[in-house]
């Protein structure tokens, strides 16, 4: 996947912070303000701000280790795009007729969790969003993905199979 493609490519603190949001949805100004302390072991959270969003064991020992990220905002979005372009992700958006932004990081992980299941109002919450509503875009794109999907494994094949 693109994304498996950024976190095999960037290096350093842009690696982790990379990781960070696409574990957590966290934006990257988010993720950059994270400190030691944010870091809730026992509870496999971070504290971000107002809120505590769920993260994943191994990336909350990294975090654990290396806080705060040694990056300005500028800096990561720039080492971003770098990376997005070096993979050649931000040439496939651009194909696609769009543009690579280090928000892509955060919607990709809101399609993958509610492609893998993760139901909206937990989504909504891990993303610190106010409204379900907000939520529900990220499942639209994923209802998506799903039709192309099927279409391309079962196509015309499988209509004739069932008519």
């Amino acid at each position: 996947s693109e994304m498996a493609q950024m976190l095999r490519q960037a290096r350093g603190p842009l690696a982790l912070l990379l990781r960070t949001c696409y574990a957590t949805g966290l934006h990257l100004y988010e993720a950059l303000a994270l400190r030691p302390e944010d870091v809730l072991l026992e509870q496999r959270r971070l504290r971000v701000g107002q809120r505590s969003v769920r993260v994943d064991e191994a990336t909350q020992a990294l975090l654990k280790e290396a806080l705060p990220l040694e990056l300005s905002l500028p800096e990561a979005q720039q080492a971003l795009l770098a990376v997005a372009e070096q993979c050649g992700v931000a040439r496939r958006f651009a194909a696609a007729g769009r543009t690579f932004t280090p928000e892509a990081v955060r919607f990709a992980y809101a399609v993958h969790s509610t492609e893998m299941g993760m139901d909206r109002m937990s989504l909504m919450n891990q993303l610190g969003h106010e409204y379900l509503q907000a939520a529900s875009t990220y499942g639209a794109a994923a209802v998506g993905q799903y039709r192309e999907a099927f279409d391309r494994y079962f196509g015309a094949e499988w209509s004739e199979a069932i008519s």
